[in-house]
């Protein structure tokens, strides 16, 4: 039985880190979706992320028991399938690490673009306020008049 448990596990393991290699994918491609300023190609990217990300949670249902029970079905299985428990979860860990690598760089370009883009907006609303405060024409001979003599 703890056999039979053993590649349950392990295949429920590979299943997993199939889906966060497509997601750690994705997120690479991030990157150029946001330097393009292609956000509708990088919404659609989130949502495959989101997709794959509820089909690894269903996997994880699914082996959850089996996960909870690795002590006792390691303890009954074979040299072979431990080292290949073990390299699974070794594959997963670094390949989530990676995610989060990309995703909290691709966070911080976000962040700077939204900074830069928000001061822009700030500037250029000042200046209307200028050119309204000096010479009131929004968009014509905005000049300060001066009307000692």
């Amino acid at each position: 039985m703890a056999g039979n448990d053993a590649h349950r596990l392990i295949e429920g393991l590979r299943e997993q880190r199939t889906r966060y290699e497509l997601i750690a994918e994705i997120s690479g491609k991030q990157r150029a979706l946001l330097e393009a300023n292609n956000l509708d190609e990088l919404l659609e990217q989130i949502e495959k992320k989101k997709a794959l990300m509820a089909q690894v949670d269903e996997v994880k249902k699914e082996t959850s028991d089996l996960i909870s029970r690795w002590p006792e079905i390691r303890q009954e299985s074979g040299a072979e399938e431990i080292k290949q428990v073990e390299e699974e979860v070794n594959a997963t860990r670094t390949l989530l690490e990676k995610i989060i690598r990309i995703e909290n760089e691709d966070r911080g370009m976000f962040e700077t673009e939204k900074n830069s883009r928000s001061a822009s907006i700030k500037d250029l609303q000042n200046r209307k306020k200028l050119r309204q405060m000096y010479g009131g024409k929004e968009g014509g001979d905005s000049r300060f008049l001066d009307d000692k003599k």
